[in-house]
């Protein structure tokens, strides 16, 4: 199964093998590794409900990106905020009932996930 069915198609196997996690592309010309959200949507097909308990994946790769898929797929994703790209669109939005004042702005931006993040990450 390509990269792109394993969004599409819904099945489940109780072995999953990926055989190698790049691809050519031909406009490129290179090969690209798969984005790690695929290779766990692939990873996310080996399971079988009301058959089997545990699905089992083997993931085929080259030696040294070995380590680097290890770190994505046994560690929690990062998920960041992108509201700082979208700010200014964003409190247009809310001037209209939310948003009367400059404290009603700050208070509003302080109840966003980006507000929370910035703490631990200021970049």
């Amino acid at each position: 199964m390509s990269s792109s069915m394993c969004w599409g198609v819904p099945l489940s196997a109780h072995l999953v093998v990926v055989m190698g996690t790049q691809y050519y592309d031909g406009r490129e010309n290179t090969h690209t590794d798969y984005p790690v959200t695929d290779l766990l949507q692939m990873m996310g097909h080996a399971s079988q409900s009301l058959v089997d308990n545990s699905g089992k994946c083997v993931i085929l790769c080259h030696a040294p990106h070995k380590e680097y898929h290890k770190k994505f797929l046994y560690e929690a994703f990062p998920v960041e905020s992108h509201l700082h790209h979208f700010l200014l669109g964003n409190l247009n939005a809310e001037i209209v009932g939310v948003i009367e004042n400059k404290q009603d702005a700050v208070d509003y931006l302080t109840w966003t996930f980006m507000y929370r993040r910035l703490t631990q990450n200021p970049n």
